[in-house]
């Protein structure tokens, strides 16, 4: 494969990275994510489960590093050299020389089962969201029955009162994710139940309002105007940096040696360069499917091309606009689930990331890897060496043009564009999304844990509560950095808004 060519080649970084991303990452991705399909919630938790299968969907995309490192070095390695015309002595079209690196089943069927693994991911994730409905549907369930008891008799006991309910806690016999919980033990005193259903109003990101877990009770942080004006300054810039880098220019090739010379004279003197950009890739793969003149090879290069496109320029920019859309249109609970779950799925197939990473990795080793496929049989014969040799000493061919084949490669302002640009656009995604985040937990919190939290204040104050100390360490969790811990200096108090 080509680990074992880097290897050989002299190219023991690429050789490593392709090893990581494209032998090890894919199987243990594809291992982990059917371990967590059938493993129980005894075992590992509802959350734990979603936390990890989520990371797995987005970070499969890293197992796509080879298939564009094989597109990169066929685009590399094209070679096209024409007899002069501007010499009288020599017929026309005298000579015409071709060399071309055909992607062949390997890489399709490589790109093919990438692509089903992630698909697969993706039920497998739509599934997980299921249950957790279910289980959270349940678990309102039950936070309703509590918020039933206004009262509690003076002469009950809190201990004999006791609600216990895990939203992890899912029998798996029946398979129907029923939640084990007790009623209390009083007779409750019905009474209706004046939590706001919020879930059909409609409100914006930036200009909601965050409740803080610590301090002082009742403080309120927003986004102020600065913030919301970065926010649609990065989401713009990044929009126009990845356009910007699709179209301009982002690595150019160079043809060294003898080769280079006869590219040279086959072009009138003009120097033996190109510059490729996004498109220009599109088109070179076009060409090559046009040249080969098949069938086969024409589908398996627009499949290439199809891909590419929608995964490095579509995605990324339909993602900068549904973050915008999300931060500043004014959306209700369902519909902002909705485009969440969608964005997720859309930065599954976001690849402009893995390009850069195979685009850079290219640049850096591309020298060495040509060297030893193609330039390593020159050197093995005596005779050439000794005439590119000699040829050097006597000023005929300078010293890089003393060899028979060499690719030296160059990054443009494109590559640095799309990287600027992808960074961008990943601080938009980490900064919407973790308050997409936030007021979904804000919203389910106001709108059920209220009088639930009375209950359990009532008990404790009567100090009836004999729960032991490691049952109390057990009930505490850790708190995960929340969107106003994060960009605590991005937001602002609701006072000092008026």
């Amino acid at each position: 494969g080509l680990t074992a060519i880097f290897l050989r080649g002299g190219s023991h970084e690429m050789a490593i990275i392709m090893l990581v991303l494209s032998v090890i990452w894919p199987y243990a991705k594809q291992l982990l994510t059917m371990a967590l399909w059938f493993v129980s919630t005894g075992r590992y938790s509802l959350q734990q489960r979603g936390r990890a299968l989520f990371l797995l969907d987005a970070f499969g995309k890293w197992s796509f590093y080879d298939i564009f490192t094989s597109i990169i070095s066929a685009i590399a390695f094209r070679v096209t050299i024409n007899s002069p015309q501007d010499l009288a002595f020599l017929p026309p079209r005298f000579y015409h020389v071709e060399l071309i690196t055909i992607p062949v089943w390997g890489i399709y069927a490589n790109m093919i089962a990438q692509l089903i693994s992630q698909i697969n991911s993706h039920f497998i994730t739509h599934y997980h969201r299921k249950i957790d409905e279910e289980a959270l549907l349940r678990h309102r369930h039950v936070v309703g029955e509590i918020s039933e008891v206004e009262s509690i008799s003076s002469d009950s006991s809190c201990t004999d009162s006791v609600v216990s309910f895990r939203i992890d806690d899912i029998d798996n016999k029946s398979g129907k994710g029923r939640i084990k919980h007790k009623h209390l033990a009083h007779n409750p005193v019905k009474t209706t139940n004046h939590s706001v259903n919020d879930d059909d109003l409609r409100v914006a990101l930036h200009s909601y309002q965050f409740a803080l877990d610590w301090g002082e009770k009742g403080q309120i942080l927003r986004a102020g105007r600065a913030t919301n004006a970065i926010a649609a300054i990065i989401g713009c810039l990044a929009f126009l940096f990845i356009t910007c880098g699709c179209i301009l220019p982002c690595i150019q090739f160079e043809t060294v040696g003898i080769t280079g010379l006869m590219i040279e004279a086959g072009q009138g003197g003009a120097p033996a360069k190109q510059k490729f950009s996004i498109l220009t890739m599109f088109g070179s793969l076009w060409n090559q499917a046009v040249f080969l003149d098949n069938t086969l090879d024409y589908i398996g290069h627009i499949f290439l091309i199809c891909i590419f496109g929608f995964s490095m320029i579509f995605v990324p920019l339909l993602l900068a606009s549904l973050l915008l859309f999300m931060w500043f249109a004014p959306l209700n609970s369902f519909h902002r689930h909705q485009l969440h779950t969608f964005i997720d799925i859309l930065s599954a197939w976001q690849y402009l990331e893995v390009f850069l990473l195979a685009l850079i990795v290219m640049n850096w080793q591309l020298r060495e890897l040509s060297e030893w496929l193609l330039n390593h049989y020159c050197l093995l014969s005596e005779p050439l060496v000794a005439m590119f040799s000699a040829m050097s000493n006597n000023n005929i061919l300078s010293v890089p043009n003393a060899q028979c084949l060499l690719f030296v490669s160059n990054l443009e302002p494109g590559a640095f564009l799309l990287v600027i640009g992808s960074m961008m656009l990943a601080v938009l995604h980490h900064f919407v999304l973790h308050a997409v985040v936030q007021q979904k937990k804000s919203c389910e919190r106001s709108k059920y844990s209220n009088r639930r939290d009375s209950v359990d204040i009532n008990c404790v104050k009567r100090g009836k509560d004999r729960r032991s100390k490691n049952d109390l360490i057990k009930a505490i969790h850790i708190r995960r950095p929340q969107f106003t811990d994060i960009y605590r200096n991005f937001l602002v108090y609701e006072d000092s808004m008026k």
